[in-house]
């Protein structure tokens, strides 16, 4: 008979979690004798790694629950008694794990030959050079020739044997005439552009969007830094996104994200189109208070069906170029990116698309929003003048940039936004709109034409720099005043609202009757239990978010907080959840059920889930025992809607009324 080596009886394993005990687990017995291979099968879940690191005694010993009757013999010897000092002795000399995932298996801060050498003096009483020395046989993998030939060999047959030349192509090996000519377009995005503010205010890609922007809610996670539109009135719209950091606890850290495209001068050129991407993308950065140069940048493209035709594969290469001198001119590089080569439907083609994004980090102290501030201040133009044929002049962008972040840090600059679709004087508006602050502005620049890269500034004081030009100065006459034209702000406000207003507006059921609502004086009922430290249990479901948003709240005005993990990934589980929540419900103060997208989000099936697990008898009676010592229920979004649905609202019981049929 064969040596036994290892054999594993009633191997039992449990973690301890905040929502209870759970059995990874149960019962396991086999044997393996010298010479043999033993595999151990099963769906992902099912104990496979538990089980191996228990034999090796892998598992954190804080939370790991071995089972009382228990063995792993090894040699005859009990792995689960030895101490961690007797297993080091044990693990890599005697018995040894290779982990499935081989990027897990050597740390990327360490040199390789380290790593090992480390195994070798943990297991070993030798000194470091001897561990070196076994190091330099131990790590070795390849020998270098001057065949140009990749040769693999196993067990002393070949496996691989392939040409350098292939490997260099990765594999591929395609090649494409590509056929840069000049683009045939109606419009020269260049040209002076002679017009009014109110006609440029409804232009299709001036007029106001905040109907359909709306539609999204940007509060969610209480992370946002800015509103999408800024001001007293919420009409300028800001130049990116800028969210905290999601942490536990305080901090003052935020991601600030633009993204830059004009579709105009794509389609005239797709090298200046992908160029000005990134010039408006890092602008936009500038304007909202980040360093530009600590930026990284994501390159969307989407052009056309190229086929095989040369001419058309030229938009995709000059678009390239432009990204590569752009990027280089302003030493950002990309980071990500998405291509797609499929933008055409029968004759209908996109026009070729290059949107960069730019991502960096910022403190929340130093955002800059949008909107005029305070009538008195001085409103500058920061230019920017492309060199030859359109092209931007990068370095007089990157003194621009340095210039106006330098003063924003000074706290000099409180408002600023970047030029794009409709000139200066289209920014203008837009940035008075927030606050409806008077404005009037004398300059010989072309008020609605070309000015990407270029930005308005406000100023709390006079500065004399090169890079500011003074344009005019902030009042409170409620005008808009560019040069020789004068607009009220109301008038150009309706305008600049016109053109999608029936699309996406921005008062729903404008004109109809109004649900009329009185307010009642009421006294506010005080909980007859006192307590120093209300409990507050946040169930979480599946789907859910806002957990560690409505803690951290509760937390700070002073509550403990107790989040309890719903899992129902089988009946076993479902059970255990149930039981552990009614618990902790039972003896909490406060129950309060967070938003999120639980089982949909559709009005028909926003809150069945936990409406379901509400109505348990269970949870029930635990909600029914809180309520009874003046416990409070709150819910947000979806779970304000279990709330309703499971009849607590509006009739303080569950399972009263229509609003329980789900």
């Amino acid at each position: 008979m064969k040596e036994k080596i290892l054999e594993v009886k009633n191997l039992e394993v449990s973690f301890k979690t905040y929502a209870g005990i759970s059995h990874a687990v149960r019962g396991i017995d086999f044997n393996l004798h010298k010479g043999e291979t033993l595999a151990i099968v099963g769906e992902s879940g099912c104990g496979k790694t538990v089980s191996s690191k228990a034999i090796m005694r892998l598992l954190p010993e804080s939370n790991t629950i071995i089972g009382e009757n228990s063995e792993v013999l090894f040699h005859g010897e009990d792995l689960l008694k030895k101490s961690e000092n007797e297993m080091v002795s044990i693990r890599g000399s005697k018995i040894s794990m290779i982990f499935q995932d081989p990027m897990t298996s050597l740390n990327p801060t360490m040199k390789i030959g380290d790593q090992i050498a480390e195994s070798i003096l943990i297991h070993r009483q030798i000194s470091k050079e001897e561990a070196y020395k076994e190091n330099l046989e131990a790590i070795k993998v390849a020998d270098v020739t001057d065949t140009n030939r990749l040769v693999m060999k196993w067990r002393g047959e070949t496996i691989v044997d392939m040409s350098r030349a292939f490997l260099d192509t990765n594999g591929v090996r395609q090649h494409q005439i590509v056929d840069v000519c000049e683009n045939e377009y109606d419009e020269h995005p260049f040209d002076a552009v002679n017009s009014d503010l109110n006609t440029v205010l409804q232009d299709a890609n001036v007029a106001s969007q905040i109907g359909l922007a709306e539609m999204f809610d940007a509060s969610i996670g209480k992370s946002t830094v800015l509103m999408p539109f800024g001001g007293k009135y919420q009409l300028t719209p800001e130049e990116g996104s800028v969210q905290k950091l999601p942490v536990h606890g305080m901090t003052n850290t935020c991601s600030v994200m633009t993204y830059g495209y004009d579709p105009k001068v794509s389609k005239y050129s797709p090298y200046l189109g992908a160029s000005y991407s990134v010039v408006e993308a890092l602008a936009r950065i500038t304007a909202l208070g980040a360093d530009y140069k600590k930026c990284r940048l994501s390159n969307q493209e989407y052009f056309e069906h190229l086929g095989a035709d040369a001419q058309k594969w030229g938009q995709p290469f000059e678009a390239l170029l432009g990204l590569i001198d752009a990027q280089l001119a302003f030493e950002t590089p990309s980071i990500g990116g998405k291509d797609s080569m499929s933008g055409t439907y029968k004759d209908i083609h996109v026009p070729p698309t290059v949107i960069t994004f730019a991502v960096t980090t910022a403190k929340t102290d130093d955002i800059v929003s949008a909107s005029f501030k305070n009538p008195g201040d001085y409103v500058y133009l920061v230019k920017h003048t492309p060199v030859k044929n359109n092209v931007p002049n990068y370095e007089q962008l990157k003194e621009n940039f340095e210039t106006v972040h330098k003063l924003m840090q000074e706290k000099k600059i409180v408002a600023a936004s970047t030029i794009k679709f409709g000139g200066l004087g289209a920014t203008i508006a837009k940035m008075a709109f927030g606050s409806k602050v008077g404005v009037a502005i004398s300059t010989e620049e072309d008020v609605y034409g070309f000015n990407l890269g270029s930005m308005i500034v406000e100023a709390t004081e006079s500065i004399q720099d090169e890079h500011l030009e003074l344009i005019g100065i902030l009042n409170d006459d409620s005008k808009i005043v560019l040069n020789d034209e004068t607009v009220e702000i109301e008038d150009a406000l309706k305008a600049w609202t016109k053109r999608y207003s029936e699309i996406y507006p921005m008062i729903v059921d404008e004109g109809k009757d109004t649900l009329e609502t009185p307010l009642n004086d009421a006294e506010v009922p005080m909980s007859k239990e006192v307590v120093e430290k209300p409990k507050v249990i946040i169930p979480i479901f599946p789907g859910q978010n806002c957990e560690f948003d409505t803690t951290a709240k509760f937390e700070r005005a002073g509550a403990e907080v107790k989040q309890v993990v719903f899992n129902n990934l089988t009946v076993e589980n479902i059970q255990k959840s149930i039981e552990t929540l009614a618990k902790e419900i039972s003896t909490a103060q406060i129950l309060m059920i967070v938003g999120g997208f639980s089982s949909g989000d559709e009005p028909d099936g926003s809150g069945k889930f936990i409406a379901n697990v509400l109505r348990n008898p269970k949870i029930a009676q635990a909600i029914d025992t809180m309520r009874a010592n003046d416990g409070l229920i709150l819910g947000i979004c979806n779970g304000f809607q279990a709330l309703i649905k499971s009849g607590l609202l509006p009739y303080g019981d569950i399972g009263c009324g229509k609003s329980n049929i789900i």
